[in-house]
């Protein structure tokens, strides 16, 4: 699971930073095909992101799965709201703090997960 969680992340680094300079070119108003296009491949990254990153922070409170799954989603819901509101703070007319958004949370996200392999290699979740 975290060799998929860290491909889906590098497609979605990957994607938003070849969108970017499309997205600039035309002035934060990018055609809506190319755009649904985009959104296609990052809503499907998110896709494979959230149940197994779910999983992972859940597997090694297997005995008290139930308080666990309550407390994460408590934190993501919270989190994701906070993060949410400062990049719709941003919003300009245009995609552009949506697709910074996704590029820069999508890089601290790399890094948070590559540095937690990195501390636990011989892990028995992979």
């Amino acid at each position: 699971m975290n060799t998929l969680c860290e491909r889906a992340l590098i497609v979605l680094i990957g994607g938003s930073a070849v969108f970017l300079p499309v997205e600039w070119i035309n002035s934060g108003q990018p055609h809506l095909w190319v755009l649904l296009t985009y959104f296609l491949i990052t809503f499907f990254c998110f896709g494979i992101l959230f149940g197994n990153l779910n999983t992972l922070a859940i597997s090694p409170l297997g005995h008290i799965a139930g308080v666990a799954n309550s407390v994460i989603s408590s934190v993501q819901t919270i989190g994701s709201a906070l993060l949410g509101g400062v990049i719709g703070y941003l919003y300009n007319q245009s995609v552009t703090p949506l697709v910074l958004g996704f590029l820069f949370l999508g890089i601290l996200s790399y890094i948070i997960i590559r540095n937690e392999r990195l501390r636990k290699p011989n892990s028995q979740v992979s």
